[in-house]
């Protein structure tokens, strides 16, 4: 089980990978399905791309490696995290700031980058503007509200010139601009539909695709407003054109993975315990495999088993420390309750036969 050759191999992390070469998971063909299908929309008025897949299941990963096809068909990739905003109109504000910023960083876009930033400031104003008016319960600031409102009004104008520009702009453009939203499933539930929005809002700009990464059942569950009688998965299918699922890893080689994974972090550990090849098998397959969903686990699993086999010291046997492991990282409340079943567990077969 453990290889003592792995000495010089790093402990596994939970880092995105970045290179084809890293891909194990042997998505090399789905993610040229996903860049080919993306190339070949229809994007004259913008258009929105969904990569579903639970928490875990390596969405970042697989953008990256998309990101590579992307760039060698001189198509660029932007990145905007939605974190760290607060509301509507920082949300606004931060967007087109940064991807203007990007934009201005590149030669292929730094006549749009002026032409965004502009229409995203006077976007942005009007949006700040309107929130704070439709906050004010005075009628006492009833002539001042009449006053912005007319402002914003004629501002409106000005935001309609801007977005022709900017239009006109990205149009001259003879391949899309990739916008990648990327760990929208990990925000709060108002959040999320702030970001939606957003999306909502920007969407029909000419050659601009979005590629949103997120846990598909949980953004519906954030989408929903029952009190409005709006369901978030007819919402969320109006904003994404095209829905991609990530293949699901394959038994065989999430198993090969944990093995691998396995003997990597226990190789330099000095007297483990031998591990109990008779029962090894059945207690993988029966405790540890059901509890393994994806490489996340397994890296999070890896990690732990050598922490709490390196202080054991070999006190206890190597097959029990990583069937705990697996309870006590993925079953904690199943785990908080075996030291109350001591006796059950630690009995020996004879006392079980003759008192059950």
């Amino acid at each position: 089980m453990v290889n003592a050759d792995s000495n010089s191999r790093k402990l596994p992390s939970d880092n995105p990978i970045v290179k084809l070469d890293e891909d194990v998971l042997q998505r090399t063909s789905a993610v040229e399905n996903l860049v080919q299908g993306v190339l070949n929309l229809d994007a004259s008025r913008g258009a929105t791309v969904g990569v579903f897949g639970p928490w875990g299941s390596g969405k970042t990963s697989f953008i990256n490696l998309a990101r590579q096809s992307f760039e060698q068909e001189g198509v660029p990739v932007l990145d905007f995290n939605p974190w760290l905003f607060s509301g509507t109109e920082q949300l606004v504000a931060r967007f087109f700031s940064e991807l203007s910023a990007e934009m201005d960083q590149s030669q292929w876009s730094r006549k749009i980058a002026p032409a965004f930033k502009k229409y995203g400031q006077a976007l942005g104003t009007t949006v700040s503007a309107a929130s704070a008016l439709l906050t004010i319960p005075q009628i006492v600031a009833i002539i001042d509200d009449l006053t912005k409102f007319a402002d914003i009004a004629l501002q409106q104008d000005s935001i309609n010139s801007l977005r022709k520009k900017t239009e006109k702009a990205l149009e001259c453009r003879n391949e899309p601009i990739i916008v990648v939203l990327d760990d929208v499933d990990r925000l709060s539930s108002k959040e999320i539909r702030e970001v939606f929005k957003l999306v909502r809002l920007t969407a029909g700009f000419p050659n601009l695709i979005y590629i949103v990464l997120c846990d598909r059942h949980r953004v519906e569950r954030a989408l929903d407003e029952p009190e409005q009688k709006l369901c978030g998965r007819d919402y969320l299918e109006k904003i994404i054109q095209w829905p991609f699922s990530l293949p699901e890893i394959p038994i065989n080689l999430l198993k090969e993975q944990l093995a691998e994974a396995i003997d990597q972090v226990l190789a330099d550990i000095k007297n483990p315990n031998p591990l109990n090849v008779e029962v090894w098998d059945d207690v993988c397959e029966k405790i540890i495999r059901p509890l393994i969903r994806n490489m996340r686990d397994i890296r999070r699993y890896a990690l732990a088993i050598r922490a709490t086999a390196a202080g054991l010291k070999g006190r206890v046997a190597l097959t029990d420390v990583l069937a705990l492991e697996a309870i006590r990282l993925f079953l904690p409340d199943i785990f908080r309750l075996l030291p109350g079943a001591i006796d059950g567990l630690t009995a020996s077969s004879q006392w079980v036969k003759k008192y059950t």
